[in-house]
């Protein structure tokens, strides 16, 4: 991690991200698990493999972090905050759509359950062109991030943008969106604003106490709800250390295998839309419950079962590769797309103990959304306008923002 702090000249990249809750899961799989036995000397060798794998795809291609932004591309003010507030709307509707009857729960337990099956179930799935907005706020936090950094909306503005984000991830509970939401916010506010390793991951602690918490509180509920034994010691376990002890059934042979290729799930999203093959013919996006009551198996899963050990490794140095490219992008032009790849880039870090995010068809999906709000809200001129990042006074003119120094 000296490498990379040394390399990029910061201490809050993904690749400090993923070594924090990956080396944290690893630590919990054997120390903290209820497992019977701890993880075998293979499983362990590839966990730490992949780990130092990812770390060397960064370090391949990392680069210095200019200390500050020379220039920020001109956008249209008025234009940006329609599109938040569009685009939140457009989330708010794919909620609303999905909503089970909740005239039946007559509790808070009982309105945690229904939620709960409803999000997993998804009983009234939404139409295809209005599910493209499900996970909108990797879009519009770093836009009304950047419009805060620009001073074009006050700060309650963002507070309420950020307070009905929340309660709108919270519907499902699935407390996935609800990370994402965080991590976004986190990676955009540390990449925008270029805030000191300590302040950034004082705040990713507290983001992380906010989830524990919000688990703990409604697990219970879920589990007893549901019928099931409430027990404190393993509740956390199939999720957070866990997870490894699952996958430790792919790399001794034991997961049950469906016919397909796990890595291409993207692929296969696109061709099942367009009935060129069926559901049946390649593995469910849903793996099967293993014998901790759990069914994440960390990111390295599906590379595992298409390409055995190698394949682990070289999957986890690309996805390092890609990191490290986007960090040097989004280092020097904090433009709407990358600022959005990288916070999302994050999210799908912080979920790498749990499940592969990057095979998903959502990763594309949100780099075509973000790239489709910047059209829109490029100023439209014959003229190109960039923006100083640090500045005194900004300066208003005809609904786009030119900053300037005062300073001589």
């Amino acid at each position: 991690m000296q490498m990379c702090t040394a390399r990029a000249r910061c201490a809050s990249t993904f690749a400090h991200l993923f070594s924090i809750v990956w080396g944290a899961c690893i630590f919990a799989a054997q120390f903290f698990a209820i497992a019977t036995s701890n993880l075998s000397t293979g499983t362990l060798l590839t966990l730490f493999g992949a780990w130092w794998c990812l770390l060397l795809g960064a370090l391949s291609v990392l680069k210095r972090q200019p200390e500050r932004y020379s220039r920020f591309e001109a956008l249209n003010a008025h234009r940006a905050i329609v599109a938040v507030f569009a685009l939140l709307a457009l989330q708010a509707a794919v909620v609303i759509w999905e909503l089970p009857n909740l005239d039946t729960a007559l509790s808070a337990k009982q309105l945690i359950v229904v939620l709960r099956v409803a999000g997993i179930a998804l009983v009234s799935k939404c139409p295809w062109w209005l599910e493209i907005f499900r996970n909108a706020y990797f879009v519009y936090i770093p836009l009304i991030v950047l419009l805060r950094k620009r001073r074009e909306v006050s700060r309650w503005t963002v507070l309420a943008v950020l307070a009905v984000s929340a309660v709108l991830s919270l519907c499902r509970m699935t407390r996935a969106p609800l990370l994402g939401t965080s991590v976004t916010l986190w990676a955009s506010w540390v990449l925008l604003y270029r805030r000191p390793a300590i302040r950034a991951w004082a705040a990713m602690g507290a983001i992380g106490g906010v989830m524990g918490l919000v688990f703990l509180l409604s697990q219970p509920l879920i589990d007893s709800g549901e019928g099931r034994p409430v027990q404190t010691a393993p509740l956390l376990e199939p999720y957070f250390g866990g997870s490894m002890h699952a996958y430790e059934t792919i790399v001794d042979g034991a997961f049950p295998r469906s016919p397909g290729l796990y890595s291409a799930d993207m692929v296969y999203y696109v061709l099942d839309k367009l009935d060129l093959v069926s559901s049946e013919s390649f593995p469910s996006i849903v793996r099967p419950y293993a014998d901790n009551s759990g069914n994440v198996y960390t990111f390295l899963d599906s590379f595992t079962l298409d390409g055995g050990i190698i394949g682990a490794l070289i999957g986890a140095f690309c996805i390092g590769l890609l990191g490290g490219v986007l960090f040097n992008k989004v280092s020097t032009n904090p433009s709407i797309v990358f600022v959005t790849a990288y916070s999302s880039f994050c999210y799908y870090i912080s979920m790498s103990i749990l499940n592969n995010e990057f095979i998903r068809i959502n990763v594309v999906i949100t780099v075509i959304l973000a790239a489709i709000v910047a059209l829109i809200v490029r100023h439209r001129s014959s003229h190109r306008y960039f923006v100083h990042a640090l500045v005194d006074r900004p300066i208003h003119a005809g609904g786009f923002v030119m900053e300037t120094a005062a300073r001589r």
